[in-house]
């Protein structure tokens, strides 16, 4: 099975915190108005994957 590893598109987010709203893991921060990952240990929800 293929790590699953949490990444961001710095092109495509635009800073709103859904991510950080939506990620049920708690893995993701907004720090100096970027999404920052925390943790690497993702439930694989799938919702987030459209939105990062």
């Amino acid at each position: 099975m293929k790590e699953h590893i949490i990444q961001i598109d710095s092109n495509k987010y635009i800073g709103c915190g859904f991510c950080v709203k939506d990620c049920t893991g708690k893995n993701i921060l907004i720090i100096d108005k970027k999404a920052r990952i925390i943790f690497q240990n993702c439930l694989k929800y799938g919702h987030l994957a459209k939105l990062i």
